[in-house]
């Protein structure tokens, strides 16, 4: 008898401190999905912005960096809250330990994410980086191409040019010559 009225009790006690919990945790899951929502929308506009003052992959990692730390900084007081609550009993204290591990749990994969984020936004900007270079060697392999269709020319017109002085320069030359070949017609005819 003495065993059930202290089951009774503390069943009481747990049920009081549970009906305390669980409005508050309604409120961080609606806090949370009203927050994803909002920080969606919002983070897309914020890229955007960035877009054109920073590379697109910083600037979704920079945007990306500042809700985890809006997210985290507005769930710290819920959470210290939270484990008030459930550490007050012994046995909720096991689930303020699962918490506390399941918070390194979700901060350990959010900078997992972080990383494979990085990661993945670095390769993107190689690709990037890659497709520019092989853009811009193009453009001077064309301009190489034009260079060398310009030279081309100019050597066409300067061998002309050449091979018409050299004709004149002839003439110039052999003009003494012919005078006299003129002159010694003239005596002999």
């Amino acid at each position: 008898m003495l065993l059930s009225l202290e089951a009774e009790r503390v069943a009481a006690s747990h049920a009081a401190r549970l009906r305390k919990l669980g409005p508050l945790t309604l409120r961080l899951l609606a806090g949370g999905i009203a927050l994803l929502l909002a920080g969606g929308l919002v983070s897309l506009a914020l890229v955007r912005m960035l877009d054109d003052s920073v590379k697109p992959w910083l600037a979704a990692l920079v945007v990306g960096a500042g809700w985890l730390l809006l997210a985290t900084v507005l769930s710290l007081p819920v959470l210290a809250r939270l484990r008030r609550l459930l550490s007050s009993d012994l046995s909720l204290g096991r689930d303020a330990a699962e918490l506390a591990s399941a918070e390194s749990e979700v901060r350990a994969g959010s900078e997992a994410l972080l990383e494979v984020l990085a990661v993945r936004f670095a390769r993107q900007e190689e690709q990037r980086l890659e497709r520019a270079a092989e853009h811009e060697l193009a453009r001077v392999e064309n301009g190489f191409q034009e260079v060398a269709a310009m030279i081309e020319d100019e050597a066409g017109e300067l061998e002309s040019e050449t091979a018409s002085a050299l004709g004149e320069l002839v003439e110039v030359v052999s003009l003494p010559a012919r005078a006299g070949l003129n002159a010694l017609r003239r005596l002999i005819g």
